[in-house]
């Protein structure tokens, strides 16, 4: 391991909390001698990974951004949620679902079906409207309260099954409480008969892109059950979400 380089990436991670930072606050920040931060900070800056301002502050600069941009875009959630995916599976026997936020909709683009001879049949690549269902309340909860509003605001609530709320005032009520468990979950809102328990994925600037599900037949949960899969479906999501760059907590 090259320590120099430790120490310079060391640098760059203060400004993962801080937009902006000053010689002095970076110094104290990093316990490192003025001389040695200078070094680095003038290598960085020369390279386009830092930039400094007229009062002589230092932030991100253009080049490290444009390469997090990349490593952003060229992110398979497939491949990157997969082993994860298992994970749960393993551990729950029950189907695990990936959907990915589309537009005004959620697509379903990962599954692992539960050996169960009822199956809910979560076909891969099935839309969902954002209102219904455990996966897209999940990622619906979790928009910006303006594309939350103009959402709500324009789309016409429609039954799809028993349980799918259709009044938006209900609604905005239940998504409220979502964001404030940071879980989803829905029974017969999409199909009859069947459950799901959902909790967002985030990415490096804490949106909400996808979400991650356990799901069922409704007979297949059990009360006592739930509070263990809350857990593990939250923990799912998590390690998913910190390989997208996420460094909040569930």
């Amino acid at each position: 391991m090259n320590v120099t380089i430790v120490r310079a990436i060391d640098v760059l991670d203060l400004f993962i909390d801080q937009p902006k930072l000053s010689l002095q606050e970076i110094i104290q920040l990093s316990g490192r001698p003025k001389t040695s931060i200078l070094r680095i900070l003038q290598s960085f800056e020369a390279v386009g990974f830092l930039k400094r301002d007229s009062h002589g502050d230092y932030s991100l600069g253009l080049k490290l951004l444009q390469l997090g941009h990349l490593v952003s875009e060229r992110l398979d959630i497939n491949q990157i949620a997969m082993p994860i995916m298992e994970e749960l599976y393993l551990k729950t026997g029950k189907t695990i679902m990936l959907s990915l936020l589309q537009g005004d909709k959620v697509i379903t683009v990962a599954a692992l079906e539960t050996e169960h001879p009822i199956r809910i049949g979560s076909s891969i690549g099935r839309q969902t409207p954002l209102y219904a269902g455990s996966p897209a309340r999940t990622i619906l909860a979790f928009q910006p309260e303006n594309k939350q509003k103009t959402y709500l605001d324009t789309i016409s609530l429609q039954k799809l099954a028993s349980k799918t709320i259709t009044d938006k005032d209900q609604l905005s009520e239940v998504l409220n409480k979502n964001v404030k468990d940071k879980y989803v979950l829905s029974h017969s809102e999409v199909n009859d008969h069947t459950t799901g328990l959902s909790a967002p994925i985030f990415n490096h600037k804490n949106e909400a892109f996808a979400a991650i599900t356990i799901a069922g037949i409704t007979a297949d949960f059990t009360e006592k059950e739930i509070p263990e899969l809350i857990k593990d479906v939250q923990a799912s999501a998590l390690a998913i979400s910190s390989k997208f760059g996420y460094h909040g907590t569930f």
